[in-house]
């Protein structure tokens, strides 16, 4: 499911997932093809750079500790503490950080709960009508200083203390990682078809 790929974070910005682009870093019944993981580090290029980011408005959250950090160990997906600011869910440094001329607009609302969000579906109405909104601006400066306990606690952003708030549930829990460690992904004319594995 190269889709899913996709989706792991960016290694300019969280340099300790970098391994993970690499299929020898996988357990092997679930290691990804190299060149999927070859093509994934280079759309997070694209992305960053793409021309749409310099005229597009982004919505993100800054008061929820967020996971940051995610690695493989003894074959089991390791997701680190939610020490990082964001949504509950994508972390501010990958959501709003280093997007050129994007304006970014503050939301108290959770990842999951944004498209239902009555501001930021207002929002959403007047940038697309006026190209502006009622949502607060938020400004580089002010990410830059979220981000700044993150960087200075070791050499690659490492775990700081835990950020205390209430939060829900999380959308993905141990068990669901477990879950779809068990695929075996055969490869089959560059298609490819999960088996499961009787657990």
């Amino acid at each position: 499911m190269p889709g899913l790929i996709d989706l792991l974070p960016d290694p300019e910005l969280f340099p300790d997932v970098a391994d993970l682009y690499g299929h020898a870093a996988w357990p092997p019944h679930c290691a990804p093809a190299q060149i999927w993981l070859d093509q994934s580090r280079q759309l997070k290029r694209l992305v960053a750079n793409s021309p749409l980011l310099q005229t597009a408005h982004l919505v993100a959250a800054t008061s929820y500790p967020t996971i940051g950090e995610v690695r493989i160990e003894g074959g089991k997906l390791k997701m680190g503490a939610r020490n990082r600011p964001g949504d509950d869910t994508v972390p501010i440094l990958s959501a709003a950080a280093n997007f050129g001329n994007a304006q970014v607009y503050r939301s108290d609302s959770n990842h999951q709960n944004l498209p239902r969000d009555t501001r930021v579906i207002n929002a959403v109405a007047q940038l697309l009508s006026t190209g502006r909104c009622d949502l607060l601006p938020l400004t580089a400066r002010t990410v830059d200083s979220l981000l700044a306990p993150a960087a200075s606690s070791s050499k690659h952003g490492g775990p700081i203390e835990e950020l205390p708030a209430p939060r829900q549930e999380p959308m993905l829990t141990q068990r669901d990682a477990d879950f779809f460690m068990q695929i075996d992904w055969p490869f089959a004319d560059g298609v490819v078809l999960p088996q499961w594995r009787a657990s």
